[in-house]
């Protein structure tokens, strides 16, 4: 690999010149774009004729290459993107970094924040940055009151200062943030000066990530949340909540100016709950406070702890939210046997998928009742014959096929494939390969399997199932005739 030679030096620069994103996960775009080897920008940096190669350049993605041999010019790729016009900045990197690139980072974006007053989009996902990163917030939004996206996740290695919270709070164009709840309302003292605080706080959110030690700090943090367009919630939760502390949550969120505009709720817990405890038993009344949203499209709960929506709750949200809900994912993220099996039921599951034409992620822990639908399956009546097709992705969380012998399970594989024809994906907690974490149980190879075969039942039969509705559709004679008229020239 070399740099341009000088004749070609004026074709790159020309071509240079139309970029205007790049990056490696920008998901918004179709295909997706790639960001070149750190080690091109180290050879393009040696020679290059001009200040900025990409002097056009409006939104840059860049991640840290941990390759030693890479690592200079990693960081000289940042420097060399952050051009004149980029307005938009992410930067992202699992692991820690060393000390030296955590540094030369901080730096850079510091300087190059603090050289712009039009940055409209900053996001840095880091999970361990040095010292000198915990005044980076303060310097991005000192010259950059504009900002509509600012995003800072890392392990820093100490709170925000008050004042630099009270900025984020007021900036006056602020749509997605990362807050740390905790950090942000502070003592009891320190809440009461928040409620003295002249204007609105937060007041044209429209999406927050929300990190919080428990449900309750979540409440009162509500009380400060003025935006009346928020649109996407993702609460992250420390500590596993009771049932009751989950129904208090829910009722507050319903009463907040947001019900009306609320579109996407996500909450998840990182703690596992006790064990054998039923207080932290989630029970379908508590769940049903949700129907309240009206208007939700997507709707995700994955806490550690016990999960017990039933078919009745189903039938309601597939009547409140069957119109335009595309995810729903209620269930376990803990693989545990719990001591009761879980309320919802095939019946269930197909009331649901027939209700909501638009269903592409469903995740729900059920109880594979096959035995009530024994009798009409070998009739050959279809299981779910109003089933949408829809769903692309079927999580059971850490539902059992323990009490299914081989051909219940084939049974149970023909019922999924009726009632999800076009799925792709169908996982199960017991399909995971790294050791249980917490006081999970440990991985089961007979429940493995089982899923396993259900898996490879399901997919087969699934083709089987659309290849006879395309057969049995009157207005696809001609390409089926076409077809086979391709498959008789072949064999000859």
């Amino acid at each position: 690999m070399a740099p341009p030679s000088n004749r070609e030096w004026p074709r790159f620069l020309h071509y240079a010149a139309r970029l205007r994103v790049l990056g490696k996960h920008i998901t918004k775009f179709d295909p997706p774009l790639l960001l070149a080897h750190t080690t091109a920008f180290m050879l393009l940096g040696y020679q290059k004729p001009v200040q900025w190669l990409f002097p056009n350049l409006r939104c840059v993605e860049w991640q840290f290459d941990p390759d030693p041999e890479c690592d200079t010019s990693s960081m000289l790729s940042l420097a060399m993107l952050l051009g004149p016009r980029v307005d938009d900045v992410t930067v992202m990197q699992v692991n820690p970094l060393p000390p030296w690139a955590s540094t030369l980072m901080i730096d850079e974006l510091r300087a190059f924040a603090l050289s712009r007053t039009n940055l409209q989009h900053m996001k840095i996902y880091c999970t361990q940055m040095n010292e000198s990163s915990a005044p980076l917030v303060p310097d991005i939004i000192k010259e950059n009151k504009e900002l509509r996206t600012l995003e800072v996740w890392q392990q820093m290695p100490g709170p925000l200062p008050r004042a630099t919270w009270m900025e984020v709070a007021h900036l006056p164009r602020l749509e997605k943030t990362i807050v740390f709840v905790d950090e942000f309302l502070g003592t009891e003292d320190e809440q009461q000066e928040l409620r003295s605080i002249p204007g609105p706080l937060f007041q044209f959110l429209s999406q927050v990530t929300i990190h919080a030690d428990s449900t309750a700090s979540f409440g009162r943090f509500l009380d400060f949340m003025h935006s009346s367009s928020l649109e996407n919630i993702a609460l992250i939760v420390t500590d596993a909540p009771t049932n009751v502390e989950v129904k208090t949550f829910f009722t507050k969120l319903t009463k907040h100016r947001l019900r009306a505009s609320l579109r996407h709720f996500s909450f998840s817990t990182a703690l596992p709950c006790p064990r054998n405890d039923d207080s932290y038993v989630i029970t379908a009344d508590t769940l049903r406070v949700l129907l309240a949203f009206r208007n939700l499209i997507t709707c995700n709960l994955v806490l550690q702890c016990p999960m017990r929506p039933d078919n009745t709750f189903l039938l309601c949200a597939a009547i409140a939210w069957g119109k335009t809900l595309t995810s729903l994912v209620i269930c376990s993220k803990s693989r545990r046997r719990w001591r009761r099996p879980p309320a919802v039921t095939l019946t269930g599951l197909g009331a649901l998928v027939s209700c909501c034409p638009r269903l592409a992620h469903l995740g729900v822990e059920f109880t594979p009742n096959v035995a009530d639908f024994q009798e009409t399956y070998d009739a050959g009546i279809r299981p779910c014959p109003r089933a949408s097709g829809s769903v692309g992705s079927f999580s059971t969380g850490a539902s059992t096929l323990a009490n299914l012998d081989e051909a219940q399970l084939i049974t149970l594989a023909g019922i999924l494939s009726d009632m999800f024809p076009m799925l792709l994906q169908l996982v199960s907690l017991w399909d995971r390969e790294e050791d249980p974490v917490g006081d999970e149980d440990a991985d089961d190879e007979d429940e493995t399997e089982r899923w396993r075969k259900v898996r490879a039942f399901t997919k087969a039969m699934a083709i089987v199932r659309l290849q006879e509705r395309a057969w049995a559709s009157p207005t696809d004679d001609e390409h089926n005739d076409a077809q086979s008229d391709a498959w008789i020239s072949a064999a000859r």
